[in-house]
């Protein structure tokens, strides 16, 4: 019973680290995007 309950807790902490890896990205781009579009427009 045991076992499930690391795999449930090893299956959350990947799908964290993978939904951060894939936000952190595109967080990142939306506010070079925006400072850009602000320096753009003086």
């Amino acid at each position: 019973m045991g076992y499930i309950i690391d795999a449930i807790y090893i299956f959350r902490e990947i799908v964290k680290l993978s939904f951060m890896v894939i936000v952190s990205p595109m967080g990142i781009i939306s506010s070079l995007l925006l400072l850009d579009s602000n320096i753009l427009k003086g």
